[in-house]
């Protein structure tokens, strides 16, 4: 016969979970599990344990529900002074703690320092690839006891790296100006003429400069593929000036 063996250790994967189990045997057969971690909005543990003639179980949740003219946030406990971080029509963006806002685009930043300069940070490592911050630090100078909004600019889109080709059939070169219809400039080709461009809509138009020269195309973006974090397209622009031999390297 046995006595009791057990085993304690983390859930693979960046969840902050951790298990345990223990199972024992002498006059009696028991044994006994749990689960217990910090996920985003809450702490949680989880336990059950059985032998003969009993068994039972447990669930705790421990954490702090924030009500707003936004919405409601829950998250981890916040002290006394701490700040709701507002990304405009994105959701699931990483925040610095191990957070993130919710679908309302809104998300809890806890512990700040009451009349000092908070720095208040965005993690893009944990933020979808198609969603894009333009600035992911910000200063905060709360009073104490204050709730503070800090709002960031982002924007939910697309990443496509276009490979561009001139009707010519050369490459573009590098450096060259990826612009949009309205003339803003989305990004520059790399020594192989590709761009990697973030772009909220399915389908419009491209214009590609340098030097005199102006290419023009349109596009449209393939079906969204979840398992990459960009897509590649292969376009061809139709040179716009009278001197076609300019497009190269």
């Amino acid at each position: 016969s046995w006595r009791g063996a057990g085993v304690n250790a983390p859930l693979p994967g960046d969840r902050g979970l951790s298990y345990s189990a223990y199972a024992s045997k002498d006059r009696n057969t028991s044994g006994s599990a749990s689960l217990s971690g910090r996920l985003p909005a809450a702490t949680v543990s989880a336990s059950v344990a059985q032998g003969e003639g009993y068994g039972s179980a447990g669930l705790t949740a421990n954490g702090v529900a924030v009500v707003h003219a936004g919405g409601v946030n829950f998250g981890h406990s916040v002290g006394e002074t701490f700040g709701l971080v507002h990304i405009a029509d994105t959701r699931n963006v990483g925040l610095q703690g191990g957070g993130s806002t919710g679908s309302n685009g809104y998300g809890i930043v806890p512990y700040l320092a009451p009349y000092s300069r908070d720095q208040v940070s965005v993690d893009t490592r944990k933020t979808d690839s198609d969603i894009d911050i333009e600035q992911t630090t910000m200063e905060v100078v709360p009073r104490r006891g204050a709730v503070p909004v800090i709002a960031f600019k982002g924007s939910t889109g697309r990443r496509i790296q276009f490979e561009l080709v001139a009707s010519n059939g050369v490459a573009v070169p590098l450096a060259a100006s990826v612009e949009d219809a309205d003339g803003r400039q989305l990004g520059i080709t790399d020594v192989r003429g590709r761009a990697m461009l973030f772009l909220q809509q399915e389908s419009g138009a491209l214009r590609v400069k340098w030097g005199k020269n102006v290419c023009a195309t349109d596009y449209t973006l393939p079906k969204r593929d979840p398992a990459k974090s960009f897509q590649r397209v292969r376009l061809e622009c139709q040179l716009q000036n009278d001197n076609r031999m300019q497009a190269t390297r």
